[in-house]
C-alpha cells in the first residue's frame, strides 16, 4: 500500500487534483486504497488470533494450523479482492462523473447505498478492529494473571515479551486507523450528512496509512537481539552512541595534558595524509593517458 497507492494520494496533495483525470484512474484508484487498507485490517485481526493461540495454545495451533492460519489467509486473499471488484469496478455508475478535485475523486459511488456503507464498515473494518482489541486484552490479562504463578511461568512470559509489545503497537496503530473512520461514516450513513465533516475530510480520510507506515517500525523495534544484530541496518541503529558526558571528559583530558593533544593532532595529520595518498592513486589512475590504460589491459 505505501509503495504503491500512496504516492497517488501524495501526488494528489502536491497537484491539489487527481494524477490523471479520467474515470478508469478513479476506478482503479479507489479499488487499490480500499483494497489493501481492508486487507492490512483483516491481516492484523488474524495477526492478533495466532498470537494469542501461539502463546497460550501452541499445541492446538500446529495440530490444526491449515484451519486457523493457512485456509483463513487463503480466505481473505479471495474474499476482499472480489468484494471490491463488485462495488467499485462492476458497480453501475451510470453517467455518474467523478470530482478530480477530492480525495480518490470523491470516492467509490457504492458509498451512496446503505447497506453497502454498512457491510463494509461493519463487517470489513469494524469488527476485524474489535476482535484485535478483544484478543489483546485478554493477552494482557491473562499476563497479569500469571504473574502471581510459578516462576517458570514467568520465565516463559519474560521470553514472549517483546512479541506481545510488538503486537499491542501494531494493534494499536489499527486501532487508531480504523475505529474513528468506522464511528464517523456510521454516523453519515444513519444521521447526518454533515456529521464530523470537516474531520473526515482533513484527517480520518488519511488515518488508513497509520498502520501501513508504523507496523515496520513496531516489528524492527522489538526484534530479540540475535536476529537483531543479524541484520547490519537495525544493529548499527542500537549499537551505544557514545554519551555527552564521556565526550566532554575526553575533551577535557586532552586539553588538560598538551602532550596528549599533540599526539590526536600528529594522528589526526598522519591520517589525513594517508587518505590524500589513496585519493591521488586513484584520481591518477582514472586521469591516465590512453596508452597507460591499454598497456595495463
Amino acid at each position: 500500500m505505501i509503495q504503491t497507492e500512496l504516492p497517488m494520494t501524495i501526488g494528489f496533495l502536491i497537484k491539489n487534483r487527481a494524477i490523471i483525470q479520467t474515470k478508469s484512474f478513479c476506478i482503479y484508484w479507489n479499488y487499490w486504497f480500499y483494497v489493501w487498507s481492508t486487507m492490512s485490517i483483516q491481516f492484523s485481526m488474524l495477526t492478533s488470533i495466532n498470537r494469542y493461540l501461539f502463546i497460550f495454545h501452541k499445541v492446538f495451533l500446529l495440530k490444526y494450523k491449515l484451519y486457523c492460519h493457512y485456509l483463513p489467509i487463503l480466505c481473505f486473499w479471495l474474499y476482499l479482492p472480489c468484494l471490491y471488484l463488485y462495488f467499485i469496478i462492476f458497480f453501475p455508475y451510470g453517467n455518474t462523473t467523478f470530482d478530480f478535485s477530492k480525495e480518490w475523486c470523491g470516492g467509490p459511488h457504492f458509498l451512496l447505498i446503505r447497506v453497502y456503507v454498512t457491510w463494509d464498515t461493519v463487517f470489513n473494518t469494524f469488527i476485524p478492529a474489535a476482535i484485535t482489541v478483544l484478543f489483546n486484552l485478554i493477552i494482557i490479562a491473562k499476563v497479569i494473571f500469571f504473574k502471581k504463578l510459578s516462576a517458570n511461568t514467568v520465565t516463559k512470559w519474560k521470553k514472549n515479551r517483546r512479541m506481545i509489545l510488538q503486537l499491542i503497537g501494531i494493534c494499536s496503530s489499527q486501532l487508531i486507523g480504523s475505529v474513528p473512520y468506522s464511528i464517523v461514516t456510521l454516523g453519515e450513513v444513519y444521521g447526518s450528512r454533515i456529521f464530523a465533516l470537516n474531520i473526515y475530510e482533513q484527517a480520518l480520510v488519511y488515518t488508513f496509512y497509520i498502520p501501513s507506515l508504523f507496523s515496520p517500525l513496531f516489528a524492527m523495534v522489538t526484534l530479540p537481539k540475535d536476529i537483531r544484530d543479524k541484520v547490519p541496518l537495525i544493529s548499527r541503529c542500537w549499537k551505544k552512541k557514545p554519551s555527552t558526558v564521556s565526550v566532554l571528559r575526553r575533551m577535557s583530558v586532552v586539553d588538560a595534558d598538551p602532550s596528549t593533544r599533540d599526539h590526536h593532532q600528529i594522528e589526526n595529520r598522519n591520517e589525513s595524509s594517508k587518505n590524500r595518498f589513496v585519493f591521488s592513486k586513484i584520481r591518477s589512475c582514472r586521469t591516465a593517458p590512453e596508452p597507460f590504460l591499454e598497456t595495463h589491459t
